[in-house]
Formats: structure tokens, C-alpha cells, sequence
């Protein structure tokens, strides 16, 4: 035997001031609900980050299937005024010394727009911009 109610639906009579400040509670109350949504997005964004990315790169798998490459050194010559070789690729490194222009400098490693040179026995990074290989 199945049970039937009756759903009556009636107008509730609020004046316009009592009606912004029912909406204005509304708003607020539903705050936490939205920060816990942020939340959940933004920790399943990181769990996604480390499943894609940095797992694999830490158990030595990677997410390309090309073969690695090998990097042929070269010599290059110092083509600005001043070529400025710093501890890292980031132009917020270090500097470890400036050359002058036209200073042959070996070419060891890249990582774009970051070239690793030797020069004068020391090792350190130039921009791409500031040198030129010699052919």
C-alpha cells in the first residue's frame, strides 16, 4: 500500500529589507561550502600533478618516449658586450664573472634558453642570446 501526501506550496509574504538580509545569510553561510569546493579541486590538481608528473620522474620513468638526448659540447664565442656566466640557468643566479665580447667559451650542456659553459676553469651558465658557436 503506498502513501500519497500532498505537497501544498504557499507564498510567503517577506518585505523587501527582510528579503536582502535572507539572501545576504544565505551568501554568507554558503562561504564554507565554496572554500572546501577550492580546496578539493586544488588537492585534487596536486594528486594529478604527482601521478602525471612527478612520480615517474622519480622512479625514473618518463612521460615522453623519446630516447634521451646527448648533449656534444662546442666552442662559442661571446657575442654582447658583456657576457654575464652565472651559477644557475636564471637570471636571478649568482653571477660567477663576466667576459668580454668576442671570449671563446666551451658549450658543455644546454637547458633552453640556458647554456652550461667552461671558461678559465670555471663552470657556469649564459643565456643563448649572449653567445654564438663557432662553425
Amino acid at each position: 500500500m503506498e502513501l500519497k501526501q500532498e505537497v501544498i506550496v504557499t507564498d510567503i509574504k517577506m518585505n523587501f529589507g527582510s528579503m536582502v538580509i535572507f539572501m545576504v545569510k544565505w551568501a554568507i553561510a554558503a562561504i564554507p561550502a565554496i572554500l572546501i569546493l577550492i580546496g578539493l579541486v586544488t588537492a585534487a590538481g596536486i594528486v594529478i600533478k604527482m601521478l602525471i608528473i612527478d612520480i615517474p620522474q622519480t622512479v625514473g620513468l618518463s612521460s615522453s618516449t623519446t630516447a634521451p638526448f646527448t648533449f656534444t659540447p662546442y666552442l662559442a664565442k661571446v657575442v654582447t658586450p658583456i657576457g654575464t656566466i652565472r651559477v644557475s640557468p636564471a637570471n636571478s643566479s649568482r653571477v660567477i664573472v663576466m667576459i668580454n665580447a668576442g671570449s671563446s667559451v666551451m658549450v658543455t650542456d644546454s637547458d633552453p634558453p640556458w647554456l652550461q659553459i667552461k671558461v678559465g676553469g670555471k663552470t657556469g651558465w649564459i643565456h643563448d642570446s649572449e653567445v654564438k658557436k663557432l662553425e
